[in-house]
């Protein structure tokens, strides 16, 4: 599984919010068909506050390809990371275990 945590950028958390949840519920099909694209197995995208900032956490698992360029909704997603997401906060996350119940 592969991670990142990055800063949501001041006065942009609610716009953030409400993209996720368009993906979670007008997109939902359309980003799993380009999870299989991408060779994802799941991703999940969830925030926090620390201190007064506001912080998102996404996670995918499996290969995690690139995205496609030419899909519209990446083009959409792209865009709005770049309003809403700071990337010179963008930190990795190493997985110290995970543990999967079969």
């Amino acid at each position: 599984m592969k991670g990142v945590v990055i800063k949501i950028k001041e006065g942009k958390e609610l716009v953030w919010r409400e993209w996720c949840s368009l993906i979670k519920k007008k997109y939902q099909k359309e980003a799993i068909e380009t999870l299989k694209e991408e060779r994802c197995i799941q991703e999940i995208f969830s925030i926090f506050k620390l201190g007064e900032d506001w912080y998102t956490i996404g996670m995918g698992e499996g290969e995690c390809l690139p995205s496609n360029k030419n899909s519209e909704l990446n083009r959409i997603h792209q865009e709005k990371k770049m309003e809403c997401l700071d990337p010179s906060s963008r930190v990795k996350i190493e997985n110290l275990y995970h543990l999967k119940v079969e």
